[in-house]
């Protein structure tokens, strides 16, 4: 099963997209749909260098493109770079480069084999900035985060995940919180569980939130799990991702 990493470099008005293992069509189209849902960047990256698309077919191929380039009007005078490491995927972007122009999509698009050189034309260098990640697996929607995390982040993390849940209904939710640095105080946490709550209808799955195995943290996840029993949440905290996964996975 593969999976496309979706980082947003908002300093830089880049957003990179890291796909990672046995791709098709549709796992792009579920990420074309949450990007342009979640809101968009005039820079994009694609990197394709840890990927399998052998499955991805030409008349995949040809229906990405069109629907790519319906969605991608709010993206004109963009530019947006594929790097690729096989030959046989380096065909097909092509392929999807050709009919991408044949639609008449004012957006600059380039292939290229090396990520560095794809960062250089993009006017951006190797070093991203503190970011997160939103991606989908399976049926369940990722969100990484690192960084601090302070009271004006974390509203914005609960609404940018009531958007990937609006367009992903169904799934349930794992937050990585291992190398993010949270709020502590309690009043911070019952309001961000009080504003959950404002997304109630979508946030109706499990959530699984990793955490990392301090004391400090194991209280702070405590304190925050007590604030979403009260508003009704199936919420748990984990250490290892597996585990997280499993439960997750599990029928109720």
């Amino acid at each position: 099963m593969g999976k496309i990493e979706t980082n947003y470099d908002h300093p830089r008005d880049l957003t990179y997209f890291k796909v990672v293992g046995h791709m098709r069509a549709a796992d792009f189209q579920d990420c074309l749909d949450s990007y342009y849902e979640s809101g968009v960047t005039p820079l994009t990256l694609w990197d394709f260098t840890e990927s399998d698309v052998s499955a991805i077919s030409t008349d995949d191929i040809s229906h990405l493109a069109r629907y790519a380039s319906r969605l991608a009007q709010v993206r004109e005078q963009g530019r947006t770079a594929f790097v690729f490491k096989e030959t046989f995927d380096y065909g097909l972007g092509r392929m999807f480069e050709t009919y991408l122009e044949m639609t008449g999509l004012a957006l600059e698009i380039r292939l290229f084999r090396d990520l560095a050189k794809a960062k250089e034309w993009l006017g951006v260098n190797d070093q991203m900035v503190t970011g997160s990640t939103i991606y989908k697996i399976g049926g369940c929607i990722q969100k990484t985060e690192s960084g601090r995390l302070d009271r004006t982040r974390t509203l914005n993390l609960i609404h940018e995940l009531s958007i990937a849940v609006h367009s992903h209904e169904g799934r349930h939710i794992l937050v990585d919180l291992r190398d993010a640095a949270v709020q502590s105080d309690m009043q911070d946490l019952m309001a961000f569980a009080a504003e959950c709550g404002q997304y109630k209808s979508g946030f109706d799955k499990k959530i699984a939130i990793l955490i990392p195995n301090t004391a400090e943290r194991i209280e702070v996840a405590r304190r925050f799990r007590t604030c979403m029993d009260v508003q009704g949440f199936r919420l748990e905290q984990f250490f290892d991702y597996d585990a997280a996964v499993a439960w997750l996975s599990a029928e109720d």
